[in-house]
């Protein structure tokens, strides 16, 4: 299938050639003036100022077919009221509805928003993290941001410092740090620990998902923003701060 991106920024013979194409891809700024037979909405759960108009103009134009997707939120039957989708075409999921078996903890910290939050939510983190073992697969914690992601990176290797064997680690850390373009990253990757955030390359993060995947690095970090679009799976994942969670 012809695939064309509808964008307010794409090349003008990008737009011109979306005429010709059977899927659209675009975002609720720069939606087509004709309306395809079948409409997809994704991650309604995001949904914003821009992406409310954009939904209620398709809702006008009433496509012959739509199809909305979204995380698990409490008033599904409300939206799929508002899209004109019929009750009986609305399927909803409990949030703990796993598809394989999962234990959910909820562990608090009494510490206001500072790096000392960080500090103090690290130990029961790595806890978690060694009593869940490293044999299944790596753990991935997200941060509130990128600058805190880095400076729990550094937080957590202080903790596997004085665990010298808590939680296994790289058997040759060198051979796999030259491989990383930054040298933050490099040093973090000596001491067992990946980051994985947009603001390194595109070399760099692939280099920690495939080291992520092969087992060699057990312990990955990344900023919040990412949980919808991380390209890797983990045996256990840590939410550090979820007061920033938007439901």
């Amino acid at each position: 299938a012809y695939v064309a991106r509808l964008a307010a920024h794409a090349p003008q013979d990008v737009r011109v050639g979306r005429r010709d194409a059977e899927v659209i891809v675009t975002t609720p700024w720069s939606l087509p003036s004709d309306m395809p037979p079948l409409v997809v909405l994704l991650d309604l759960h995001r949904l914003d100022a821009a992406y409310e108009l954009a939904v209620m103009q398709l809702v006008r134009q009433r496509p012959q077919r739509m199809i909305a997707t979204s995380a698990c939120i409490a008033t599904a039957q409300s939206v799929a009221q508002w899209l004109n989708i019929p009750p009986r075409h609305t399927y909803t999921f409990a949030p703990g509805d796993h598809p394989y078996p999962a234990t959910l903890t909820l562990d608090t910290v009494d510490v206001a928003y500072s790096d000392a939050l960080v500090r103090a939510v690290i130990k029961p983190a790595y806890d978690h993290i060694k009593a869940a073992g490293s044999d299944d697969g790596p753990a991935l914690l997200f941060v509130s941001s990128r600058t805190q992601c880095m400076f729990a990176a550094r937080e957590l290797i202080a903790r596997l410092a004085t665990d010298p064997g808590g939680i296994p680690m790289l058997a040759d850390p060198d051979s796999v740090a030259v491989r990383a373009h930054s040298p933050e990253l490099g040093h973090l990757l000596r001491q067992g620990v990946g980051v994985w955030h947009p603001g390194f390359s595109a070399s760099d993060r692939q280099l920690v998902e495939e080291l992520c995947a092969a087992g060699i690095v057990r312990i990955v970090l990344c900023p919040r923003e990412t949980m919808y679009t991380l390209p890797m799976r983990g045996h256990i994942v840590l939410v550090l701060g979820t007061q920033y969670m938007v439901h």
